[in-house]
């Protein structure tokens, strides 16, 4: 993906791609040495902190933050999105980092006051690996059940060696879920009671202390696919669920899902 820097008179513009390992890089070896040549910065350290966001769109976060960005020089805020996942770069200036921290700090203060829950961790932090922090501190074990996503859930959850996941069933075909659901016969109910009881039903045969169903079914759209889905998460004194319809292709939905599961798992161990 291409970047540019544009030079107009004291101005400056700096566009730079949104894949992370490309941001990185260029930021790095081509951004911070050109700020420290342009702006004389060579006695000064330049150090960023990143608030990552989930559960609200871009335009949402932008509304919510822009007096911020506009009004804040030193540091400056940027926003930079992909599918399921914001992030907000605190960056500043100055001659130590004890300095810089100082200058971020209360920046930082005022976006977590505004966005809350949203955020759910900083710079190196991922969804999945935060989710499973919370699990463990909290001692409790999960059962997954999930459909249309693909494992794309348990994949993630399983990027840890310190996975509390105790059992995952991924079911592609709606003839499997009226087998594991007892049931015989056409009628499957795509809805918020079924996944209620899906969630239960695993968490009981996984022998967990929580247990999470994503279901959900697909139908061709001129794009790719639409998805009418719900997520549940079930346990003793935890309880959380969601509902979405959402189109795309096939990678994008299940990526964005698995990302709204974890998202609503999260927000039930910390409520």
């Amino acid at each position: 993906a291409p970047g540019f820097i544009i030079e107009k008179g004291s101005k400056v513009i700096i566009a730079l791609p949104g894949v992370p390992k490309e941001l990185k890089y260029l930021l790095n070896k081509k951004v911070v040495p050109y700020l420290k040549k342009r702006f004389q910065l060579d006695q000064e350290l330049i150090t960023s902190k990143v608030l990552k966001v989930t559960g609200i769109g871009e335009s949402k976060v932008d509304n919510q933050i822009k007096d911020l960005i506009k009004e804040t020089i030193n540091p400056t805020i940027g926003i930079l999105a992909s599918p399921g996942d914001i992030r907000i770069m605190i960056t500043a200036w100055a001659k130590s980092e004890r300095e810089a921290e100082t200058l971020v700090r209360p920046i930082e203060r005022e976006i977590r006051s505004r966005l809350g829950n949203n955020i759910y961790g900083v710079n190196e932090d991922t969804l999945h690996g935060v989710v499973t922090n919370l699990l463990n501190k909290r001692r409790d074990t999960l059962s997954v059940l999930e459909t249309f996503s693909g494992g794309e859930l348990t994949g993630r959850l399983q990027k840890s060696p310190l996975s509390p996941l105790h059992e995952s069933i991924v079911i592609g075909k709606k003839e499997q879920i009226l087998s594991f659901l007892n049931k015989k016969g056409p009628a499957l109910e795509i809805n918020k009671k079924t996944a209620e009881y899906l969630a239960k039903k695993i968490k009981r045969k996984g022998n967990s202390s929580i247990g999470l169903a994503l279901l959900g079914t697909l139908k061709t759209a001129e794009n790719g696919y639409n998805v009418d889905a719900h997520v549940v998460v079930s346990g003793e004194n935890i309880n959380g669920s969601y509902g979405w319809k959402m189109g795309g292709d096939l990678p994008t939905l299940q990526s964005r899902s698995a990302t709204i599961a974890l998202n609503t798992l999260r927000l039930a161990l910390i409520s």
